[in-house]
Order: C-alpha cells, then sequence, then structure tokens
C-alpha cells in the first residue's frame, strides 16, 4: 500500500484531466510507479480520453516517463503536454513521441 501524500496535482477531472507534479515527482524515479499507479486509477475512474500534463517546473524526466506516455497511448487516452522545456521538446522530438504526445500553447484551452 502507497503511503504519504499524493505526488500528483490534479487540476481537473473527467473525461478531459489536466495533472502536474508535486516535489517535481517526474524527476524523481522511485516516485515513478506510485503516480503511475495513481493516474491509472484516476484515468479508469473519470473515463478518461484526454490526458494533459502540465510540465511547468519539471526540469528533467526519466526514460520511464516516457514508456508511460507511450502506454496511457495504447490505452486509447489522448496525451498533451503544456509548457515544457526545450529539452522536454528535443526529447520527445528524438524518441518520435512527438507524434504521438501533443504540445497545447493553454493548460485550459477549453474554458478559454
Amino acid at each position: 500500500m502507497q503511503r504519504g501524500p499524493s505526488v500528483l496535482k490534479v487540476y481537473e477531472t473527467g473525461e478531459k484531466m489536466i495533472v502536474g507534479f508535486s516535489r517535481q515527482a517526474a524527476g524523481q524515479p522511485a516516485d515513478i510507479p506510485r503516480w503511475h499507479s495513481e493516474l491509472v486509477k484516476l484515468i479508469d475512474q473519470h473515463r478518461c480520453v484526454a490526458l494533459t500534463f502540465d510540465l511547468t517546473d519539471v526540469r528533467r524526466m526519466p526514460h520511464a516517463v516516457l514508456d508511460i506516455l507511450f502506454s496511457l497511448r495504447k490505452r486509447g487516452v489522448q496525451v498533451l503536454v503544456f509548457n515544457p522545456t526545450k529539452s522536454m521538446r528535443d526529447l520527445l522530438k528524438v524518441t518520435r513521441l512527438n507524434g504521438v504526445v501533443r504540445e497545447v500553447d493553454q493548460l485550459y484551452a477549453e474554458s478559454a
């Protein structure tokens, strides 16, 4: 059983979810299984079809996270990222995940 506070910051739930990371959890390899498990539960619970990751202040991301992004897409969830760093964009391009993961300009585009 997982203990302690969530590593995810959930901004919006539903078919279109928006999440971020607490304590820059995306860059902490030890937190990856935990936030992945939390994320899958949220996706299933809310029947999410589009998931936006707020990458504000995320400076690095272990390669295991890229596998998770790809696996979410394979589950039928559209994966979006908001505010990735240049190095994050480059990593998505080099791994060809930029064809699977789309960058968005606004975090709450539907509200605008």
